[in-house]
């Protein structure tokens, strides 16, 4: 399209109106990124490679959160309770 800065392969037309369609919506980008950061803070307060790999996204996402609005020095113990909770760490 001249003038618009998108390539005709950019829309798609839908009865006479024309979408733009992105080819990786910036919310993706996101929420891998908040993923990543949830890892991170998983792993910086003991959770062990091995449990990380079973905790669905979303799981960690929440944890994170949980563990975030945690005071800092209660935050490792927080973290083993909630895994403990949700089944990800068995209790010895």
């Amino acid at each position: 399209m001249p003038g618009t800065g998108f390539r005709p392969a950019d829309f798609e037309v839908l009865d006479e109106l024309e979408v733009s369609v992105p080819e990786s919506a910036p919310h993706e980008k996101v929420i891998d990124s908040v993923a990543v950061d949830a890892k991170r803070i998983l792993l910086r307060y003991g959770t062990p490679i091995a449990i990380l790999d079973r905790v669905s996204e979303v799981d960690r996402i929440a944890l994170a959160r949980q563990v975030s609005r945690t005071r800092l020095p209660d935050r490792e113990p927080r973290l083993r309770a909630l895994l403990e909770e949700h089944g990800y760490l068995q209790v010895d």
